[in-house]
């Protein structure tokens, strides 16, 4: 590509293997931090009661039995709604974050950027005119048959 030097290329594919290392990091902790948040605060508590229900004799003990079954059966329910909030709001402050971030980094891009050169702007405005909604596709790094896709 005129005006890209092969440099510039490297360092950018580079860039793009390392940000999808650091994704899928960022994205296996924020896994893990809500299964040990949720399991902490709403699995555990549960199971830890269940061992009483085995003391209970099943014939002479049935009413108090029902009424433990029930009581855990409405624990559940209030769990799954808390854990739904959760992790809404979890994908809320992902979602602002990352809107964060990507303005802070297109401040800096455009602070620094020198503008585009007279091809890429005939390309911009070819693509512009013809309604390409696609742009210019590169090959993208070999990424060792990993793809952040699918750890979504």
């Amino acid at each position: 590509m005129e005006g890209y030097p092969i440099s510039d290329l490297m360092r950018d594919l580079v860039y793009m293997q390392a940000f999808q290392g650091a994704s899928i990091a960022h994205l296996v902790h924020m896994l893990s931090e809500s299964y040990c948040e949720i399991s902490k605060k709403y699995v555990m508590p549960r199971i830890s009661g269940l061992d009483k229900l085995f003391a209970f004799d099943a014939e002479k003990d049935k009413a108090e039995i029902e009424g433990k079954r029930s009581e855990l059966f409405r624990g559940c329910k209030e769990a799954q709604r808390a854990i739904g909030e959760l992790l809404d709001k979890k994908k809320r402050d992902y979602d602002i974050g990352l809107d964060k971030r990507l303005k802070q980094i297109e401040t800096e891009l455009l602070a620094v950027m020198p503008p585009p050169t007279p091809s890429i702007q005939a390309i911009t405005k070819r693509a512009i005119e013809s309604g390409t909604t696609t742009g210019i596709q590169l090959e993208p790094p070999p990424t060792g048959g990993l793809c952040v896709d699918d750890f979504a």
